[in-house]
């Protein structure tokens, strides 16, 4: 348990908050994943700042944690954001990602609070549902919440575990799709279609919710629903979000996926937060 506040009004300060250090981390960094952190801001914040989500910031590696991993490595800078105002390391460290810092642009288990070292797409499931395993072996009471993109549904041994979690009945494991529809290159369905995506986790055994990711009402609700999961299978939240949410020239542009911030776009995009 922790003892954060999640009134919905306090968690939109924040959010707008957290793009703003995003931002100004990538401009000075020169290039960066901001679109896709962009969208899971919201999602991130609702896990951290619900009352049955247990961590220590000064404790990252507590043994009776509740585990966080960022499967969509790309988006490490929103992880690093929500962290670090958490206060898992000094804020500082956001101003020299990429450079002098213990903050590279894909997570590393070395950093305070991330679990694993994660970018190559298709591995953060498993290791969340051998996790999930282990835990449910051991008689914990841990959850293990593994934040997908959809790139990680094109890979192969994401499928292998979501047949596997839901063949041992982890209800200690949740999913969460960050569903923006657009991946590096282009749409996600002009690629690889995945509709019909809440039919096909249901297919696989998983209890499936399909909710709006950016409102903190429906987050609220449907996390502290998870988090006391007491069907006997694993959780999957199909998360509706905007690529580049909250700045009005990145929102829904795969252009905006990974790349530069110019000083134009800088003040443009500050000036839109800051409103």
């Amino acid at each position: 348990m922790n003892n954060l506040s999640n009134s919905t009004e306090e968690l939109k300060k924040i959010a707008k908050k957290i793009r703003l250090d995003i931002l100004e981390s990538v401009y000075k960094a020169g290039k960066g994943h901001i679109g896709g952190s962009y969208s899971i801001i919201e999602i991130l914040l609702s896990i951290y700042f619900n009352s049955n989500f247990s961590f220590k910031a000064d404790n990252p590696n507590w043994a009776n944690r509740d585990r966080l991993l960022l499967s969509k490595g790309h988006a490490g800078i929103g992880l690093y954001g929500v962290l670090a105002y958490l206060d898992y390391f000094d804020k500082n460290e956001l101003n020299y990602l990429n450079q002098e810092s213990i903050l590279g642009e894909h997570p590393d288990h070395l950093i305070p609070g991330v679990e694993f070292l994660s970018g190559s797409l298709g591995h953060g499931l498993s290791l969340a549902s051998g996790m999930s395993l282990a835990d449910q072996i051991d008689g914990k009471s841990n959850k293990n919440i593994v934040i997908l993109g959809e790139g990680d549904c094109y890979e192969g041994p994401t499928w292998e575990a979501a047949l596997f979690a839901s063949q041992h009945k982890l209800s200690n494991l949740v999913g969460v799709l960050d569903r923006n529809k657009l991946i590096a290159n282009d749409a996600t369905e002009d690629i690889n279609t995945l509709e019909p995506i809440v039919e096909k986790w249901n297919s696989f055994g998983w209890a499936v919710y399909l909710i709006d990711g950016h409102d903190f009402s429906q987050l609220n609700k449907i996390f502290d629903k998870v988090f006391k999961n007491k069907i006997g299978k694993p959780s999957m939240i199909i998360a509706k979000t905007i690529k580049g949410k909250g700045v009005s020239f990145m929102e829904n542009q795969v252009s905006w996926h990974h790349g530069s911030i110019n000083e134009k776009n800088f003040f443009i995009a500050k000036s839109e937060l800051e409103a």
